[in-house]
């Protein structure tokens, strides 16, 4: 990808971080977008076929960072250490705290949510997948209902004004999911 592209996908990921900030992501038209990015829409569309491609794009960026950050990490080899999985996904979240609350007050938390959900249990299923021994139907359920749980964990600690720190959050999943509940909350005391 040349710069000057890069320069323009740039300028409109700004532009929409900018508009959420005054309103909802579904209200954001094109027009918009490009005149807050300083670009005609003739460009925007040059680079995306419609507005949600941006978000997708964004979406994809993160997740592909992640899957790399974590191949590299070799998190998953033997008994899989799920606090580097949340860690991971907190220093992305981190690094754009801001954009990732507007995210999820938008209209597109739904949406962010369920890639988020499947992000991690690819990933969990991935880690686990040579160790079962229950059911294959029970184990895609687990890994559905774990990953479910910490999704909504994530999102609600996004949207609130919690005092509680990213790395308690990603302690207490990684706690959860490690040690199971009982003994999560029984080592808090």
């Amino acid at each position: 990808m040349d710069r000057r592209t890069v320069k323009t996908k740039k300028a409109i990921k700004h532009a929409l971080i900018q508009l959420m900030t005054e309103k909802d992501v579904s209200k954001i038209t094109v027009k918009e977008l490009a005149e807050t990015a300083d670009i005609s829409r003739k460009t925007f569309y040059v680079h995306y076929g419609q507005f949600i491609d941006v978000l997708s794009e964004i979406d994809d960026d993160i997740f592909n960072r992640l899957h790399a950050e974590l191949a590299e990490e070799k998190w998953n080899e033997g008994r899989p250490d799920f606090s580097v999985l949340f860690k991971h996904l907190n220093n992305i979240i981190q690094e754009d705290e801001q954009f990732f609350k507007l995210l999820v007050g938008s209209s597109y938390c739904n949406t962010l949510s369920a890639h988020i959900q499947k992000l991690l249990e690819e990933e969990i299923a991935s880690a686990l997948q040579d160790n079962i021994t229950v059911a294959p139907e029970l184990f895609a359920l687990s890994i559905e209902y774990i990953s479910a749980g910490a999704t909504s964990l994530i999102i609600e600690w996004l949207r609130s004004d919690s005092k509680v720190t990213a790395e308690e959050v990603t302690d207490c999943i990684a706690g959860i999911m490690s040690n199971g509940f009982y003994a999560y909350i029984n080592s808090q005391a």
